[in-house]
């Protein structure tokens, strides 16, 4: 869908996932499609990994550690979709 269609406005994504990890994903959109990844928000748990956390230290990308409240889900929404 993302290949396709470069009009999503916010892309939440976990860190990590099964099969595509939300690296992978990041990593895909920077080569493919640079505008929608400035648009990709990480969720996460937690960055075990060496990879995950070198990223998320670095792409400058908005991170929500989960839990994620309500009020700071809407206030990341709306960040990212107030200049649209």
């Amino acid at each position: 869908m993302l290949s396709a269609d470069d009009g999503w406005d916010v892309i939440l994504c976990d860190v990590n996932m099964p099969g595509l990890s939300g690296i992978d994903l990041f990593e895909w959109l920077q080569a493919n499609k640079p505008s929608l990844a400035e648009r990709l928000v990480f969720m996460t748990g937690g960055a075990f990994t060496p990879r995950a956390q070198r990223l998320l230290a670095t792409c400058g990308n908005i991170q929500l550690e989960k839990p994620i409240s309500a009020a700071q889900f809407i206030q990341t929404v709306r960040e990212l979709t107030a200049s649209d």
